[in-house]
């Protein structure tokens, strides 16, 4: 996974940026402004900007980190495409990256 916005940690939390990784996913967002409306293997997700709570096919989940906005980026935390998707993600802290397996 290429990042436009390296992954970060928040309280313990690593935090990751959504786009980059629904993309490397296969998924689409259509950003607005201090929301993210993402499709990803037939679900549709809303993950808002500063809000734990997030949009899971019109039920309501709550993730341990706020989602929070870097440079126009959406960074969530890791758990929510671990534990909503079963997408198994790491994160290499010595080189900086997150991998991604399905």
């Amino acid at each position: 996974l290429t990042a436009t916005i390296p992954a970060a940690d928040s309280i313990g939390t690593m935090m990751v940026p959504v786009q980059d990784v629904v993309s490397a996913l296969g998924g689409t967002c259509a950003y607005d402004q201090y929301a993210l409306p993402v499709t990803l293997n037939g679900h549709t997700y809303v993950i808002r900007h500063g809000n734990v709570k997030v949009d899971v096919d019109g039920e309501t989940v709550r993730m341990t980190q706020p989602a929070f906005m870097v440079e126009d980026t959406m960074m969530a935390p890791v758990e929510l495409f671990s534990s909503l998707l079963n997408v198994n993600m790491t994160y290499d802290s010595a080189a900086d990256t997150v991998a991604v397996a399905m």
